[in-house]
């Protein structure tokens, strides 16, 4: 939002392109600072001896993206070549298919925690890359550009989910967050000149070539970076489980602002199953006004019970 603010200020109230360069250096050196000094807890939580399996996901990561976004580079240029040469007239309904097919990738993505979201990706490159062949060979154009709109829209969803993710397990997550759309855009840029002389080519040889090698080349990162995105859940969900003691009550602590005796309190009643009096006893204070550390635990936890103080200890295991 402040990016978006200062972009704005510089476009409508700065003429000089010299004040304007050096509005923006200063204003990316801002934030180069901000971003050097932050660091996320679920990082530090992870551990810094999993960061190379971290650096492994996101290499692979990057692989895949630029690879995808080779196709739909070509995918893109086909299509606006047919479309400028007045053949077909795209119009803006088929576009309607890109929002469409985001909030639908969307919804099957976050099933059961992103579990489908790798091999649903998989199946829509592998249409894509058949989409090639229909826009440069096949008669029915509609299918091609049908196909081309709902697999962007699927694409466009999970470089932004699949780089979110993994940000947030970085030193930098704001960075890394959206450096699914910069290389996108960068691999566009730079693939635009080579995919335009692919998708010109009258040879049906070299465009297969070219089809066959790039779907050759996705599957094996994609399948890299299945293995190595499950290893690095799996170790996650290690970490977590092996949270000790001290971290699951210092993050109950935190989160309902605790006093330090409230969380001795709390850790006794759902560590052990002695009465209010032996309890009061053990920490050398009376019952009532053990009972008063009670009533507040509650009314901070929203629970009324000590199974439910129990439950929510469990939670953070």
């Amino acid at each position: 939002m402040i990016g978006i603010i200062f972009q704005f200020l510089n476009n409508n109230l700065v003429s000089s392109r010299i004040v304007e360069v050096c509005i923006l250096s200063i204003v990316m050196f801002i934030f180069m600072i901000i971003l050097n000094n932050q660091k996320t807890q679920a990082f530090n939580q992870y551990n810094e001896k999993h960061d190379s399996n971290i650096r492994s996901v996101m290499i692979s990561l990057i692989l895949l993206i630029i690879l995808m976004s080779c196709v739909f580079s070509t995918l893109d240029n086909a299509v606006t070549l047919v479309h400028a040469s007045g053949v077909v007239d795209i119009g803006q309904l088929p576009r309607i298919l890109l929002a469409l097919s985001g909030l639908i990738a969307g919804i099957i993505f976050d099933f059961q925690n992103r579990k489908f979201m790798c091999p649903v990706m998989y199946c829509m490159m592998l249409l894509s890359t058949l989409c090639i062949i229909v826009l440069k060979f096949s008669e029915p154009f509609l299918i091609g550009l049908i196909i081309f709109y709902m697999t962007a829209g699927f694409f466009v969803v999970f470089f932004t989910t699949s780089f979110m993710e993994l940000s947030y397990y970085t030193y930098y997550p704001d960075l890394w967050a959206g450096l699914g759309r910069a290389l996108n855009n960068m691999t566009a840029a730079l693939f635009t000149t080579y995919s335009l002389k692919i998708v010109s080519l009258h040879t049906d040889i070299k465009m297969t070539i070219y089809i066959v090698l790039l779907y050759v080349l996705i599957s094996m990162i994609t399948f890299v970076y299945i293995y190595q995105r499950n290893k690095m859940t799996e170790r996650i969900t290690s970490v977590n489980k092996e949270r000790s003691k001290e971290e699951r009550l210092a993050l109950i602590q935190n989160e309902f602002s605790f006093t330090p005796r409230e969380t001795e309190v709390f850790d006794c009643l759902v560590s052990c199953e002695d009465s209010i009096q032996m309890i009061a006893d053990h920490l050398y204070i009376s019952k009532r006004t053990l009972e008063r550390y009670i009533s507040s635990i509650y009314k901070k936890t929203g629970v009324k019970s000590r199974i439910g103080l129990i439950n929510i200890y469990n939670q953070k295991t």
